[in-house]
């Protein structure tokens, strides 16, 4: 197949079986920047799925000079394609505290989430590709991830909101499988033009140092696509081990109710250890209500705390955990 046709191939094959409307009138949104990636998304959307119930939208985050004039060049571009394009423009009280790139994406799909649920909108695309999932793997490989974090990006995700902000909409990935440099030989072959994001080349983002790192490994023989598989396959490593944990914690808690649970402590002595981390941190969340990851020293050194001692108690995730040789309750913290 020759680079014209691989991406259209990858992106129908990526979106057909979560999105199967690609023909119809459902509406279906694109995150498009203008940068390449993203605008090569846009023009395999428009090979493929139904143009007029495809919305664009292209946020603004007002972060450095020139953006406004970036994201309408951007709409003029999408336009004149024929796309209907939206630009969300957000202000410094729109992110979120913390680290300023994780920020601007949670403002970012916050922004794009309210529009979609205003619109009727189920599915936005995403232009994440390979070369994006392998830098995913290397960085959660430096911090030390299992299984879960190692299995990177998934084709199709709840749009990410953040604590307090529940999503019923699905990110989809349709590119996930094509390298970054087929988007840039698909665009120029359609005569499309993009736009370069200068902090593409600033070292002090992770980002960009992982691209060099990805590129240094690609040269002594690590290939992307084989890092990418690796994703893949813990995927599947992924999904059964939580069907395992889905019937390890039906038998595990004993009595449930709004803000309390009760596991069985013998039960849960009798588990994996991979299990007992995960049957914890889905009863933390489920209690507390906080749905964030819990991290996996806190919830390694509670399961040590709770093996090694008859009983005793502790507060973790907003939760008051006591437990003896009988049960371990879950409670909720008073605010």
């Amino acid at each position: 197949m020759d680079a014209f046709k691989a991406p259209e191939a990858a992106f129908a094959a990526a979106i057909e079986p979560h999105y199967g409307h690609m023909h119809c009138d459902a509406p279906i949104a694109l995150a498009v920047s203008g940068g390449a990636d993203s605008m090569a998304l846009a023009l395999l959307a428009q090979h493929t799925l139904a143009l007029p119930r495809v919305q664009v939208f292209c946020v603004d985050h007002g972060l450095r000079h020139g953006s406004a004039a970036e994201a309408r060049w951007t709409k003029a571009q999408l336009q004149a394609r024929g796309f209907a394009c939206e630009v969300l423009t957000l202000t410094p009280g729109d992110l979120p505290d913390g680290n300023l790139q994780q920020a601007a994406r949670l403002g970012r799909y916050r922004a794009m989430h309210a529009r979609c649920r205003a619109l009727g909108i189920a599915f936005i695309c995403t232009a994440h590709t390979q070369d994006d999932q392998a830098e995913t793997v290397l960085a959660r490989l430096a911090r030390g991830s299992g299984a879960r974090g190692l299995s990177a990006m998934r084709v199709a995700a709840p749009l990410p909101t953040g604590p307090n902000h529940p999503s019923n909409v699905t990110l989809l990935r349709p590119v996930l499988t094509v390298r970054r440099a087929a988007l840039r030989e698909y665009l120029q072959q359609r005569g499309q033009r993009w736009l370069e994001d200068p902090s593409n080349k600033q070292r002090k983002y992770d980002r960009v140092r992982l691209r060099e790192m990805l590129g240094a490994w690609e040269a002594a023989g690590f290939s992307v696509d084989r890092i990418a598989m690796t994703a893949e396959n813990l995927q599947r490593s992924e999904a059964a081990l939580e069907v395992y944990a889905d019937d390890a914690q039906a038998a595990l808690v004993q009595r449930a109710s709004e803000g309390r649970q009760v596991m069985a402590t013998l039960v849960f002595k009798g588990l994996p250890q991979d299990t007992q981390l995960r049957c914890l941190a889905r009863c933390l969340q489920e209690v507390s209500g906080d749905v964030r990851s819990v991290r996996g020293a806190k919830l390694g050194a509670a399961v040590h705390r709770i093996l090694a001692n008859p009983r005793g108690q502790f507060t973790l995730h907003g939760c008051l955990l006591k437990f003896d040789d009988n049960e371990i309750v879950f409670q909720r913290e008073m605010s």
